[in-house]
């Protein structure tokens, strides 16, 4: 928004101010951050199980890597809600099979894979790749493992903070970890829990749409849905919604149910209104089973 503020034409008084630019964020950008300050705690975790008798901090020149393996292993499912360690566990309308893990961050990172469109598939704690130096083997398990809508896989280190990437010891982990996981044409990213959960509207958005997941939709109505937008076609929230239900939060909240299972794509980074642009969600030609992963690689 611009606003001139110029001399009055009546009253010499005033002097002139000229012109400035006044900026009205988004109301939940105001809100007090110091809680966001308490959830990044900083507890550095133990390298302890990714350095098993290799001493990584000493160069490839000491101990040359002589093979790399990839291989997924089977989810680890915890039914049950632990909150001293905050391990968590539920059902994924998205890849429909039980999601568990441990911490807020990748509490964070299932709910932003549930409700954003451009994953397809995804599983926590299933992919690993080891690696061996003169007989001896080391390992490393992902936090994350997830396949975008280019048919691409992605291998993610989840921690609170950037600043735990730049631990000696740890450095040395991921970055045989990285090549490990290239050899399987798996790129690995790196991704901090402050990251995932974004602004607070967008946090917002993906925590309503998140909690809507199970909403009940009527299988001729998600049919129509798709027919509507069948071809390419962006219609507003306001005419999905209209034929969704006549009750405006239920239409809502069957709207967010789509969003996970992947049939529309909204954008949940803004305001979300009648007017949000709504379009169909793009499918790989083929998509991996990152459940199936199996890779060796002898240098």
């Amino acid at each position: 928004m611009r606003i001139e503020i110029g001399k009055s034409a009546n009253d010499d008084d005033l002097g002139d101010y000229g012109e400035f630019t006044l900026s009205i964020p988004d109301p939940l950008g105001c809100n007090d951050r110091g809680r966001l300050i308490r959830e990044e705690r900083r507890s550095h975790p133990s390298h302890a199980s990714c350095a098993v008798e290799i001493d990584l901090r000493r160069s490839e020149t000491v101990h040359p890597i002589t093979s790399f393996s990839v291989d997924s292993q089977q989810s680890p499912c915890m039914a049950f809600v632990n909150r001293k360690h905050f391990r968590f566990a539920g059902l994924s309308m998205k890849t429909r099979r039980m999601v568990s893990g441990t911490g807020p961050n990748e509490f964070a990172a299932w709910k932003e894979l549930e409700t954003n469109p451009r994953w397809v598939d995804f599983d926590l704690q299933t992919a690993r790749v080891a690696w061996q130096a003169e007989g001896e083997q080391a390992s490393y398990l992902a936090d994350v493992i997830a396949v975008d809508d280019a048919g691409q896989i992605y291998a993610w280190e989840l921690k609170a903070d950037r600043s735990y990437y730049d631990a000696p010891e740890y450095e040395a982990v991921m970055r045989h970890a990285k090549v490990g996981f290239e050899s399987a044409c798996v790129a690995l990213e790196r991704h901090t829990g402050f990251q995932l959960r974004g602004s607070d509207r967008y946090r917002l958005n993906v925590d309503r749409a998140f909690g809507d997941r199970f909403t009940q939709i009527d299988p001729v109505t998600k049919c129509r849905v798709e027919e509507m937008l069948r071809g390419g076609a962006t219609l507003t929230l306001g005419d999905i919604e209209e034929v969704l239900d006549a009750d405006p939060l239920v239409a809502r909240a069957k709207t967010h149910a789509l969003v996970c299972q992947r049939v529309i794509s909204v954008s949940l980074s803004g305001v979300i209104d009648r007017e949000t642009a709504v379009s169909s969600t793009v499918n790989p030609v083929t998509v991996p089973d990152i459940r199936l992963l199996r890779h060796e690689n002898d240098n």
